[in-house]
């Protein structure tokens, strides 16, 4: 009968054979790959040395410089005809800090004037929004006004 200690140098000697293969199958697989690289490598010296400045003036042919100017336009998406497919258009809120303008009674009176000068608004129903929100800071007056209608 083999006694354990046979067993056990048996069993190192399987895995040192098999490691051994593997090790010798793995430089083998990369001594090929680097002869295929150097081979490749020694391909492209050769094409460039021999055709460099055929391919050179190729590519210099294909390369073209045109520089074209866009003309600038916010707020339009066009097709390439110049058809206008979407056009955006800014729009303002007119907003009133009730809060702010009643912190110093000097300004009430030419804000609400102005208000109504230049925005056509009724001063009675400002004094009334005013009185109502005297503590707001965001009292919406106007919306979807246009650059035209602020200016």
């Amino acid at each position: 009968m083999v006694s354990d200690e046979q067993l056990k140098k048996n069993k190192y000697r399987r895995k040192k054979v098999m490691l051994k293969r593997v090790h010798t199958k793995g430089m083998v697989a990369l001594v090929m790959v680097v002869v295929i690289l150097m081979a490749l490598g020694g391909q492209v010296f050769r094409i460039n040395y021999t055709h460099g400045e055929t391919y050179a003036k190729a590519v210099l042919d294909h390369q073209t410089y045109t520089s074209t100017e866009l003309p600038y336009k916010r707020g339009q998406i066009l097709t390439g005809d110049g058809t206008v497919l979407a056009y955006s258009e800014r729009v303002y809120n007119l907003i009133l800090d009730v809060k702010l303008m009643l912190s110093d009674g000097e300004y009430k009176e030419p804000t609400l004037s102005a208000l109504c000068k230049y925005f056509n608004l009724n001063r009675s129903e400002l004094e009334q929004k005013v009185s109502e929100n005297s503590q707001s800071r965001y009292q919406k007056l106007l919306s979807n006004l246009t650059t035209d209608q602020i200016a």
